[in-house]
């Protein structure tokens, strides 16, 4: 992924609570893809392909989530260096080459190192994961704020985001050639399939993104990383004026 992860914060796992879940909506037997790069990528059934070596690209699942509680489950092979899964602005335009995080219009949870990423600024503290876990992003729309939760092996993990856009789409994104992921499961339910006890927000918010263990602003966090724009100094306001 392109992020340079220049602000960390770091939480302890703690513990989850279950929930008594029941699933209302069930539309895992049909799902639809988009493909950013389509001619490199293949779908069979709830499956993409990646053909040849790309540069992280995102797939979205092509269902527009506004409301409800909703959970989609992942499941990678082959990934070898590059791994994530997220959600992503309905709204947005998603580049060809992209990984979940690495901007404003989307979250990103690394399987490499567990970070969450929202706009290149990554939360430690949640699991790592390779191929073959079960991995799972749920959107709570219904909460205020809303929030998205994420789970390794059907464990809370706990980083949340909160406050998303209107809409959102599940998305995942790999690079390698060979590399497959699988959507599992995509369910609407009753509530969330568990609680952190000791969850970590970090908000996502327009033009940046907040969290809670945050002291100053830094350069980084000015949006698009723009420079400071120093004040000219009242010297050189006489000078400007002669």
């Amino acid at each position: 992924m392109g992020c340079c992860c220049s602000k960390k914060q770091k939480v302890d796992e703690g513990n989850g609570s279950s929930t008594k879940q029941v699933v209302n909506v069930d539309v895992s037997a049909d799902i639809d893809f988009l493909l950013p790069n389509a001619d490199i990528l293949t779908v069979d059934k709830n499956k993409v392909i990646a053909h040849t070596k790309i540069n992280s690209s995102t797939i979205c699942v092509n269902k527009i989530i506004s409301s409800g509680i909703w959970r989609c489950e992942f499941v990678f092979s082959s990934s070898n260096v590059d791994r994530f899964i997220g959600i992503v602005d309905a709204e947005a335009d998603v580049p060809s080459f992209y990984s979940p995080g690495s901007s404003k219009i989307s979250v990103g949870y690394s399987g490499i190192n567990g970070n969450v990423f929202v706009d290149e600024v990554a939360t430690a503290g949640c699991e790592d994961w390779k191929d073959g876990d079960v991995v799972a992003v749920e959107v709570d729309m219904t909460s205020s704020p809303s929030v998205a939760r994420f789970y390794h092996n059907s464990v809370v993990q706990p980083v949340l985001v909160s406050g998303l856009p209107h809409s959102i789409r599940f998305c995942a994104s790999f690079m390698e050639p060979g590399s497959e992921v699988e959507v599992k499961q995509l369910v609407e339910c009753t509530s969330p399939l568990s609680l952190h006890n000791e969850p970590v927000e970090v908000k996502w918010i327009a033009g940046g993104v907040v969290a809670s263990s945050y002291d100053s602003v830094s350069e980084e966090q000015i949006p698009n990383n723009e420079p400071v724009q120093e004040q000219p100094s009242e010297q050189e306001n006489d000078q400007s004026q002669e």
